[in-house]
């Protein structure tokens, strides 16, 4: 593939915010790649937030953090608003998963079992450079007034950060909320859109096992929660697709089993945990149901007492469809029309830029980030990467997109 042509023929009313982020594009990398080497956490991104406090303050922002939790809001003005003038927000996450990096890059993580895997390190990168590009152009802006706000997202993965914001006046005074997320099924130069559902409702299942521990070579003796687990798990993987119409999509996954210390100990108790996705409400209230009768069967056939918590529910994206149109509308004009795709089917990922969307309309759009040559590892995968072209192509959809949002007539 070759280097997308950003050229435009005619004069485009973001030219002068795009000019910006061209000539801010080696920074950019630079930074995301600084991210990229100093993952952290959901809800340990203090390192990250200083990191991006100080660019906003240097390019003379005021930027609001505060003393509870990370993350931080930043209002930039191109032009002089109006009393009362709504703002469009563009959100970046900036939380790393606790997965050990095996790419072969020069700035790859230097905090073991910690790495950007899921992309943030980009997605901080768009929505800081879309701030620094604006507040560069703005004491020369001679378009129409335009307010915007940038989100910098701690706690994504847990689902925590967005509802951690709102409750901070993330949205208050907002009229529309942007996002991208960047994608290893496309390449730099594609984006993907969805108008409606874009991501799946996510449970958390936390599953309790309680027996009775003893001695490996007389299980007789015990009431084996190990075992009762194991045997939870398979009755759940093949009873689950059962209960609703195989037309829906859904699904449930364990990811973690927790229990014992010893190889010759059966222990007390063991722990699963695992997620649901959905996206009809139904049928997510089929599945909880049935995973609560599963453990109470399973628990009585195995003597066990077995306790099931549903925790941590996060709503699936819903996209409006002006704010997607906004979006498409944007890439189109920077990439042309063949460029997108329009996505048929939503992910059944999470997302929880949901969280805005209960206050204000919004749309995620997907960033195509394959590298040009090199394998195309998926997201969450030990060797994820990306193309960094398309860290210039994000930020500049984004602002495209706000600009008509801002000055659409409502």
């Amino acid at each position: 593939m070759q280097a997308p042509d950003l050229a435009q023929d005619a004069p485009h009313p973001a030219a002068a915010l795009w000019a910006q982020v061209d000539q801010l594009a080696e920074r950019q990398i630079e930074a995301r790649r600084h991210l990229h080497q100093s993952p952290e956490p959901s809800g340990e991104e203090w390192g990250t937030t200083a990191f991006v406090a100080d660019a906003l303050t240097e390019a003379g922002l005021s930027p609001r953090t505060f003393q509870d939790v990370p993350g931080a809001i930043c209002d930039v003005d191109l032009g002089e608003l109006p009393p009362n003038a709504l703002r469009v927000a563009i959100r970046g996450d900036m939380d790393a998963l606790q997965i050990c990096e095996e790419a072969d890059v020069p700035y790859a993580s230097d905090r073991p079992g910690l790495m950007h895997a899921c992309g943030h390190d980009a997605h901080t990168s768009l929505a800081l450079f879309a701030a620094l590009a604006a507040a560069e152009v703005a004491p020369n802006w001679n378009g129409p007034p335009v307010g915007l706000r940038f989100l910098f997202q701690p706690a994504e993965e847990n689902g925590k950060g967005a509802r951690w914001l709102c409750k901070r006046g993330a949205t208050t005074g907002v009229s529309h909320a942007l996002a991208a997320h960047v994608d290893p099924h496309f390449p730099a130069g594609e984006v993907g859109v969805k108008d409606g559902p874009l991501t799946a409702f996510c449970d958390e299942l936390r599953i309790e096992v309680k027996g009775r521990g003893g001695h490996a070579a007389r299980p007789h003796e015990s009431r084996d929660p190990l075992a009762a687990a194991c045997s939870l798990v398979n009755t759940l993987y093949s009873l689950v697709p059962r209960r609703y119409d195989a037309q829906s999509a859904a699904v449930v996954t364990f990811g973690m089993l927790h229990a014992g210390g010893a190889p010759n100990v059966i222990p007390d108790s063991a722990e699963l945990r695992g997620t649901l996705r959905t996206f009809d409400l139904a049928v997510r209230d089929t599945i909880l149901r049935t995973v609560t009768e599963a453990c109470a069967g399973v628990g009585a056939a195995r003597a066990v007492s077995i306790e099931p918590k549903f925790v941590g529910a996060l709503a699936g994206v819903m996209n409006d469809s002006h704010c997607t149109e906004a979006l498409a509308d944007a890439a189109a004009d920077l990439l042309g029309p063949e460029s997108i795709t329009r996505l048929t089917r939503p992910s059944l990922g999470g997302e929880d830029f949901s969280g805005y969307l209960k206050y204000v309309p919004g749309a995620m759009f997907r960033l195509g980030c394959a590298p040009l040559d090199g394998p195309d590892y998926p997201l969450h995968n030990p060797k994820f990467e990306i193309d960094e072209r398309c860290l210039a192509i994000g930020t500049k959809i984004l602002l495209a997109a706000a600009l008509r949002l801002a000055t659409e007539p409502r």
